[in-house]
């Protein structure tokens, strides 16, 4: 699979973006963008991806990028969208996440 055409300056940001949101909850960016089926990284990969897809980023995009099936992004965005409706810890940090990524593409 190829990552979609993207300049790269904004590649850079998303990298430093995707970076900056494994910081905050203090785990390793490669536990992000790798296969990990570790619950505290797969719910910050499908946080993440939930924030690309609310910035406009389709499906097709957000699975390119990350090296998944369409299936599997819309399939995780259902998944941490439930989490969301009822877990307090998980809404905190998707509103941190969403700020990150505001700093991150709002300059």
């Amino acid at each position: 699979m190829q990552k979609p055409s993207i300049d790269i300056q904004f590649s850079y940001k998303i990298e430093a973006w995707v970076s900056a949101c494994c910081e905050h909850i203090g785990i390793h960016r490669r536990l992000i963008v790798g296969n990990s089926y570790d619950k505290k990284a797969n719910e910050a990969r499908e946080l993440i991806w939930l924030i690309l897809q609310e910035a406009g980023w389709s499906y097709r995009k957000i699975a390119l990028y990350f090296y998944r099936s369409h299936s599997a992004i819309i399939s995780g965005i259902k998944y941490i969208k439930d989490i969301l409706t009822y877990d307090q810890d998980t809404q905190k940090i998707h509103e941190a996440f969403k700020l990150q990524y505001q700093t991150f593409f709002q300059s």
